[in-house]
């Protein structure tokens, strides 16, 4: 929804006497220049007004001033630093084979040699033997004769194997092995050291307020309604045709708005007064009403009878239009009311941008 006032007359009397200047919010300060935190607003109304007399708020900024003042933007603190350790060098003896003993077996040593060999023993054999007779007696006669001999021994030549040389059992030693070497050791191991790292300042200006902020009544001759000046309000805003909020609206539904038209006080009595309504393509009239009054019109276009508007009076009005297709680009369509005056010229004009579903 859109709520403006068109005419320069309108906002000349929106700052009217007995009333504040709408330039600032009744007891809010302005976003810039410092003030304090509980700022006193003036009064509703201001004091001693007289009619026909603007009056404004006005905040009158704090006097404010640079001091310098030393800050700690970091306290002193203890700073551990990692000290990495200490290393030398030294000759070692290291042992590259441990000793051995082992036992070592020598084999026996043979030859062979040649030896005489008892083949047959000696021995005594009888044999018999052709012998002459001898002399012999009478009668003897000498038969078989034998003799006993002595046969020597025979030997033989045998090879045989002697050892020259027993087997035995030796024990060898072989002593260590050690070389000299040279190993990197730890003289200091690492550790952590506490260093005081410390605290550091720097010097900043701050603002301080010597005297706050106020707000006052201001008289405002620049602000202020000359007598007789059309001072209208005109406010229009779209709703169902039963009165419910609406946010979008389809084809074939009924759109309500409902304007009211507010002569402001420091105004004058108008008389001869209309409002003209002009729809957008997408709506048709269908009908109207007001505070005792007729709204005629066909089609896009519809106006209300004559009426006459005194000081802070407020008329309301009604015109309810159908939506008979969408808008050919995006979903927003405008409707215009105009307020016209007795001799046709437009005072005022006011307008309204409604959402309709989907497009063509």
């Amino acid at each position: 929804m859109t709520r403006h006032v068109a005419t320069a007359t309108i906002a000349l009397a929106l700052c009217l006497a007995l009333g504040a200047c709408r330039s600032a919010a009744p007891g809010a300060a302005p976003a810039t220049g410092a003030q304090p935190a509980v700022a006193a607003a003036p009064a509703d109304r201001p004091p001693e007004a007289r009619p026909g007399e603007a009056w404004c708020r006005v905040w009158i900024p704090p006097v404010t001033k640079e001091v310098a003042e030393t800050v700690c933007v970091r306290p002193a603190c203890v700073k551990k630093v990692p000290v990495p350790p200490t290393y030398g060098t030294r000759t070692k003896l290291v042992c590259l084979a441990p000793a051995q003993i082992r036992e070592v077996q020598t084999p026996a040593v043979w030859t062979t040699r040649v030896r005489d060999v008892l083949a047959c023993p000696e021995r005594e054999v009888v044999e018999r033997v052709a012998c002459e007779p001898g002399a012999l007696a009478a009668g003897e006669v000498q038969c078989d004769c034998f003799v006993k001999r002595v046969v020597p021994p025979v030997y033989e030549q045998v090879e045989e194997a002697v050892c020259v040389e027993p087997s035995r059992c030796c024990i060898e030693y072989q002593p260590a092995q050690y070389q000299c070497v040279e190993e990197r050791f730890i003289l200091k191991p690492a550790h952590c050291q506490e260093v005081l790292v410390p605290a550091q300042y720097e010097t900043r200006m701050r603002t301080v307020i010597c005297t706050p902020g106020r707000w006052e009544w201001r008289r405002n001759t620049d602000c202020e309604v000359p007598e007789g000046l059309t001072a209208l309000e005109v406010t229009m805003v779209d709703v169902a045709a039963d009165g419910r909020e609406e946010g979008i609206f389809r084809v074939g539904q009924e759109v309500r708005y409902e304007l009211t038209v507010e002569n402001d006080v420091g105004g004058k009595a108008l008389d001869g007064l209309k409002v003209v309504f002009q729809l957008p393509p997408e709506l048709v009239f269908v009908s109207g009403s007001g505070d005792g009054l007729t709204v005629v019109g066909g089609g896009r276009q519809a106006e209300t009878s004559r009426f006459a508007l005194a000081v802070d009076q407020v008329v309301s009005l009604r015109l309810v239009a159908r939506v008979v297709r969408g808008p050919a680009q995006g979903n927003l369509i405008q409707t215009v009311a105009s307020v016209v005056a007795a001799d046709g010229s437009e005072l005022v004009h006011e307008s309204e941008s409604t959402t309709i579903e989907g497009g063509r």
